[in-house]
């Protein structure tokens, strides 16, 4: 209790960022992972509605001084709040702020390390049951961020079966780049095709870690393979195995 105070005192606050997508369109999973923070004991502070855009989507569209502009402004908020580490669900967020920022940036981490980190806190699954997993691109190129999701799903006893592109041979889910928003019918064929690789394996279960493969993958789900395979967000999945 005391090293909290202290930390706190002395400006160590552990930040958690659900970026914008899980902000404004997921806000369900946003609490989930809230929940799990708190079963985990992690002591974190969120900024609410002072909370601004990481910049990843004005960075990749070129317009470089609102990209500085947005930089600056977190950075500013989040020496206001003695932040010196963040933890996000969004491997965009947690790349943008790792490679993007500089050394002036804060150090994210995504939150399968964190849930890997705290995996005792998790029950095992009494049966073995398989799922598959898709990589997404910001948390497995970029990150090389391959093994903790497996790893995860492992020590909950799960059986993976992994899709015909996985690890760094991965699809993108057809949402990157803003593609589902100037090409969306492309977008939606990428994502058939990736749930068709899915329900494929014949795992009962499509797991991802990222908010906008889980917000493509699971609208293609229900539209092409329902009842064949059931797209879940990690957090959803790991609500299930809280002691």
């Amino acid at each position: 209790m005391l090293k909290k105070l202290f930390d706190k005192l002395l400006g160590g606050n552990t930040l958690y960022y659900p970026g914008c997508l899980t902000k404004v369109a997921l806000p369900g999973i946003e609490g989930n992972y809230r929940t799990l923070l708190d079963r985990m004991g992690i002591d974190f502070i969120t900024l609410a509605n002072d909370e601004a855009c990481c910049g990843s989507p004005a960075y990749n569209a070129g317009y470089l001084q609102d990209f500085e502009d947005l930089k600056e402004r977190n950075l500013a908020l989040f020496r206001r709040f003695g932040v010196k580490r963040i933890i996000t669900a969004c491997p965009t967020c947690a790349h943008v702020f790792n490679d993007h920022y500089g050394k002036s940036g804060i150090p994210a981490e995504h939150i399968t390390a964190t849930v890997l980190a705290h995996i005792g806190k998790f029950s095992k699954l009494p049966k073995r049951k398989t799922l598959t997993y898709h990589d997404p691109c910001h948390l497995g190129r970029y990150a090389d961020g391959y093994d903790a999701p497996r790893r995860i799903f492992g020590s909950l006893g799960y059986g993976l079966v992994e899709m015909r592109n996985a690890r760094e041979d991965s699809m993108c889910c057809g949402g990157g780049a803003s593609l589902r928003t100037f090409n969306t019918a492309l977008a939606q064929q990428i994502a058939k095709l990736r749930t068709g690789q899915a329900a494929d394996t014949g795992a009962g279960i499509l797991v991802n870690t990222c908010p906008m493969c889980h917000s493509q993958l699971k609208e293609a789900v229900e539209k092409h393979y329902e009842g064949k395979i059931e797209a879940l967000e990690l957090s959803e999945l790991l609500l299930r195995h809280l002691r």
